[in-house]
C-alpha cells in the first residue's frame, strides 16, 4: 500500500509530491479482482491522516502505516469508459494483472488552487482542501 507523492523510492527523501484527488479512466480492460484492479482501504484516508499527524516525519522512509501496508485492500472494478475520483490519502495499490488483456488507465492528478501552500497539512487533515464538503464528512464513514 502507498499513498502517491510521498516518500516514494524515486524521489529525494524530503521531496512531497501530492495533489489533492486523483481521476482514473479505465481506457481498455475489465479491472477485476484478478485484472489488475486497483486495491484500496476504505476509510484509510482518515487512518492516513492520523498517521501523518501522529507518527510521520517528511523525509522518512515508510509511506504507510505496518496496519496499513498489511492489507490486501478491495479491488475497485471496472469497465472501458468508468471514471474513479479518489482522495489522495486513500491508500492503495495495484493488483496483479492474471489476465491476458492489459489494464490501461488514464491517471489525471488534480491539485487545489492553493495545494502548494496547503499540502503538508493537508496529509493530516483530509478535508483541508475540501471545505464545502467538510461539514458532510463524518470519520468512519467513507
Amino acid at each position: 500500500m502507498h499513498v502517491d507523492g510521498v516518500s516514494c523510492p524515486h524521489l529525494e527523501p524530503r521531496d512531497l509530491r501530492t495533489f489533492t484527488f486523483i481521476v482514473g479512466v479505465v481506457l481498455e480492460g475489465s479491472a477485476t479482482a484478478d485484472a489488475g484492479a486497483l486495491h484500496y482501504v476504505p476509510g484509510g484516508h482518515y487512518r492516513m491522516a492520523d498517521y501523518f499527524a501522529t507518527e510521520w516525519v517528511l523525509g522518512q522512509p515508510a509511506q504507510t502505516p505496518d496496519d496499513i501496508d498489511a492489507q490486501d485492500g478491495n479491488a475497485l472494478t471496472a469497465e472501458p469508459g468508468d471514471v474513479v475520483v479518489m482522495h489522495h490519502l486513500v491508500p492503495h495499490r495495484v493488483g496483479i494483472n492474471a489476465s491476458s488483456t492489459p489494464r490501461v488507465m488514464a491517471y489525471f492528478r488534480v491539485s487545489h488552487a492553493q495545494h502548494p501552500d496547503l499540502a503538508l497539512r493537508a496529509l493530516s487533515d483530509p478535508w483541508l482542501e475540501y471545505p464545502a464538503l467538510a461539514a458532510l464528512a463524518r470519520p468512519g464513514t467513507v
